[in-house]
């Protein structure tokens, strides 16, 4: 019974006949929880099974059941791999990346800016190449954007954008392509990819400490909903700057070459990844509101049609100027002290609680009047409310799936242990 997978999915009460040559995880869907509140049950039976391999046990009406947990269970699997070394990587470019702010302009000021101006989105798909000689036709019909890979493919077919755009947080490598266009970026990309006249965007929610940072110096707290990678961040973009039809090329969210081994092969021959699988909905969902056309190849997107006819009417393209940031250095280097010494303090007030748990062992600590002081003082930290605790959210499911705690403060002890180690490494 599905020997490749590491859990199976059970609807309603388990027939234990059913189970019965099943050696590994069985995750329970019950039934009345998911009448009461399916999108709660679905989360967390689909946390339950992150980064697993999942089988489904199919009965009569579990289908649909089964397909939204798959799709719920790809977007946690994505969240993940942001969370996957614990968020400290997009902690840290987020705040190295406030030495920029000073010098940074504000993305919010340009939108409405171009209402009615053609967007093409290029990715770095193959078919692009397919359209150089349109793309190049393009100077005064349209605004180009690209993005990570895609500015690479551009730049080799000799074609500058307008505008560029970056959420990648890992270093780019050889991946790096400076270009003179500004880049729209949020708070979480490597550091190494600002270059340039930068456009900053409000935060996607995925780090809390994004907007906290924002509020503490004044920006707009909002989150903007970019999507799953830079095709879908700079497509809801074009939407803000107020851009129509926004036109997607090389955005294939596939290939005939995969490399690794996170491939899911979506047609013979052809490859895709969960991220871009949840690209795909997104920009389905998206053009219900918006008008998208594609001149891109490979996994099929919803609610979008192919491209008939490239932009050949001149338009009237004025760039205003951006609104500058007014943050100064000074406000800059106070806020990083101020966000270093809440680690520090946290870290602290950690160390106290395991002496007390220690103390008052095997008792559970959750009734003690001193262990409660010091997890009230934990509690107004923007260390632990901005980072630790959202953080710690995703990962107990993963830390103590396999080994459940015997003893009742057990989980208490995994948190504290946890935030301890992220103190010293967001410290370092």
């Amino acid at each position: 019974m599905h020997p490749e997978a590491d859990v199976i999915c059970v609807y309603g009460q388990p027939d234990l006949d059913e189970l019965s040559q099943w050696k590994g995880r069985v995750v329970v869907l019950d039934e009345e929880a998911y009448k009461a509140q399916p999108q709660k049950t679905l989360e967390e039976a689909a946390w339950q099974c992150a980064l697993l391999q999942v089988a489904y046990l199919q009965r009569p009406g579990t289908e649909e059941i089964f397909k939204a947990l798959a799709d719920v269970q790809r977007a946690v699997n994505a969240m993940t791999s942001d969370y996957g070394d614990r968020g400290l990587n997009i902690l840290k470019n987020v705040l190295r990346n406030l030495d920029f702010y000073p010098s940074m302009k504000l993305a919010s000021s340009l939108f409405g800016a171009y209402k009615g101006v053609p967007a093409v989105i290029c990715g770095a798909g193959a078919s692009l190449e397919k359209h150089r000689a349109e793309l190049k036709e393009l100077e005064g019909k349209a605004l180009i954007f690209a993005g990570g890979a895609g500015l690479s493919a551009l730049s080799r077919l000799g074609i500058k954008p307008h505008f560029a755009g970056g959420v990648d947080p890992h270093e780019p490598g050889k991946r790096l392509i400076h270009t003179s266009a500004p880049l729209f970026f949020q708070s979480r990309i490597a550091s190494d990819w600002l270059k340039g006249e930068k456009l900053w965007v409000e935060g996607s929610g995925t780090i809390p400490m994004e907007e906290w940072i924002a509020g503490r110096l004044g920006l707009s707290t909002a989150t903007f909903d970019g999507g799953w990678n830079v095709a879908t961040f700079l497509s809801a973009l074009a939407a803000r700057l107020g851009c129509s039809p926004i036109i997607l090329v090389g955005v294939d969210l596939s290939s005939t070459k995969p490399e690794g081994d996170e491939w899911i092969e979506w047609k013979k021959g052809h490859f895709t990844k969960a991220d871009w699988l949840l690209a795909a909905e997104w920009l389905g969902e998206f053009a219900k509101e918006h008008t998208l056309q594609t001149a891109s190849e490979g996994l099929p997107l919803e609610n979008i049609p192919a491209l008939k006819e490239w932009p050949h009417e001149p338009v009237a393209i004025r760039h205003p100027e951006p609104e500058a940031s007014g943050i100064t250095h000074g406000e800059v280097q106070a806020l990083k002290k101020e966000i270093f010494a809440s680690f520090s303090r946290v870290k602290e007030e950690c160390l106290q609680l395991l002496k007390i748990m220690e103390r008052y062992f095997p008792l559970s600590p959750h009734t003690q009047p001193d262990y409660l002081l010091h997890v009230a003082k934990i509690e107004t930290e923007v260390a632990y409310k901005a980072y630790l605790e959202p953080i710690w959210r995703v990962w107990k499911y993963l830390l103590m799936r396999d080994n459940p705690p015997e003893w009742e403060g057990g989980e208490l002890l995994h948190q504290w242990l946890f935030m301890i180690g992220l103190c010293d490494e967001s410290l370092s």
